[in-house]
């Protein structure tokens, strides 16, 4: 038994000392931490704040510093300022009242520790997101309710939509479909007027929300992958869809809806998920614009009233003149329509006019008209200034320079308005900025 003893003990010391080696390794990374704890303990109103801090328990402490760090506009650029605002000698200082908070829309203080000897013994920082400051918005896409004095701002990209008063000057409802959209649409349904957005989907859908506070009520499943636009007239949906189920030499795939029954009334088109923009409301005319094709591809349509097709035809040039399914815009009295960054006309018999710019400039963003038609409106994508042309002479009567980049121009009655951004990659900041004519 004696002999039974020994294996046995240092067997269990052996553990021991495993066990001890394992806790030693568990605890280090834990105890090697220099972080320090800030928090924000009371908003006091948008714009003043109490910060605290815990205490620092080491003993060669020196002093607290305090900086604050934001994006803010400097002589008209948007620039990230980051600055020693207080600097505390005692550790029992650990409260910071902000009564001089920048105008910004995320506000970082961070809290350091110095030792005797000049080191970093400990930091912390916290981040205040301030509200009612600047607009944060990428906008791909825009539709203008005049009537309400409320436009929509669309991401594409991940299908954000916002509503934003411009006369009041705040954002109304915000939501976020989670999927690429094409170009959407409002229209009028049940006796409402601009009662309805039409949202076409990366995924086949075409989403059907209330305006009035941005929540999906219905959908159409159009069929395919990406719908390229949708345009909303006289209670018929016209949507370019990617439905290519026809085994015809044309693809079908721009489809007229009965938005009561949800039902396809026609189908039409050559190529498939292209723009739609109506040319006049009255008589049905429309055009729809390629993307991604080369070279860019132009058709004009006309439905009768009932949804039926009556003609269609296409774009004789083929290539010869810019065109961009992203950037068109309709002259007053659907006559004639401009697109692409060199600002290029055409009629609606399709014939080419002229182009503001020299051809595939990619100058121009954005477009809107005077009344009569012989001013257009043309905001430059990589210049700060929005030029009024006149037309067909192309000559530049005035130029009003904007604060930010500009994305998209309308008019409404005297006041020219411009959805401009500061042209960052990340949570663009987003003006709306307003010129009298």
């Amino acid at each position: 038994m004696k002999q039974l003893c020994i294996p046995v003990l240092a067997s269990i010391i052996f553990l021991i000392a495993c066990k001890k080696e394992q806790e030693v390794v568990n605890v280090l990374p834990k105890t090697s931490s220099n972080l320090l704890k800030v928090s924000i303990d009371k908003i006091l109103n948008d714009s003043t704040i109490l910060l605290r801090w815990d205490k620092s328990a080491i003993k060669n402490f020196k002093s607290y510093g305090l900086s604050r760090s934001a994006r803010v506009m400097k002589d008209g650029v948007f620039t990230n300022v980051s600055e020693l605002i207080k600097t505390y000698w005692s550790a029992d200082s650990v409260t910071f009242l902000e009564t001089s908070m920048p105008f910004a829309n995320d506000i970082t203080y961070t809290v350091t520790v110095v030792t005797d000897s000049g080191r970093i013994g400990g930091y912390g920082s916290v981040t205040y997101q301030r509200p009612n400051a600047y607009l944060q918005a990428t906008v791909s896409d825009m539709l203008t309710d005049k009537s309400r004095k409320i436009i929509y701002l669309i991401n594409k990209d991940n299908g954000t939509i916002i509503s934003y008063d411009y006369a009041a000057s705040k954002v109304l409802k915000s939501a976020t479909l989670n999927t690429p959209l094409g170009y959407s649409s409002l229209g009028n349904y049940d006796g409402g007027t601009n009662n309805e957005l039409y949202a076409p989907t990366s995924d086949g859908w075409l989403l059907i929300l209330n305006t009035s506070d941005l929540t999906v009520k219905d959908k159409i499943y159009v069929g395919g992958t990406n719908v390229g636009s949708v345009v909303a007239l006289n209670g018929k949906l016209f949507v370019s869809s990617s439905d290519l189920s026809f085994n015809l030499m044309d693809t079908k795939s721009l489809k007229v809806y009965n938005r009561a029954t949800k039902q396809v009334i026609t189908r039409t088109g050559v190529w498939s998920n292209t723009r739609i923009a109506v040319l006049d409301s009255a008589n049905y005319k429309m055009v729809d614009v390629t993307f991604n094709l080369l070279p860019t591809d132009l058709n004009f349509y006309q439905f009768g009233a009932d949804g039926s097709l009556v003609k269609t035809f296409p774009d004789a040039y083929h290539g010869d003149h810019d065109l961009d399914g992203n950037i068109i815009r309709v002259f007053p009295g659907g006559s004639k329509f401009i697109t692409a960054g060199s600002g290029t006309v055409y009629t609606d018999s399709l014939k080419f006019q002229t182009s503001l710019t020299y051809p595939y400039s990619r100058q121009l963003i954005d477009f809107d008209f005077n009344n009569t038609g012989d001013i257009i409106y043309a905001a430059f994508s990589q210049e700060k200034k929005i030029s009024a042309f006149f037309y067909p002479s192309a000559i530049v009567d005035q130029t009003f320079s904007t604060k930010l980049y500009p994305r998209k121009i309308f008019r409404d009655g005297n006041d020219l308005i411009c959805v401009t951004t500061d042209n960052s990659y990340s949570n663009p900041i987003c003006f709306i900025e307003k010129f009298k004519l």
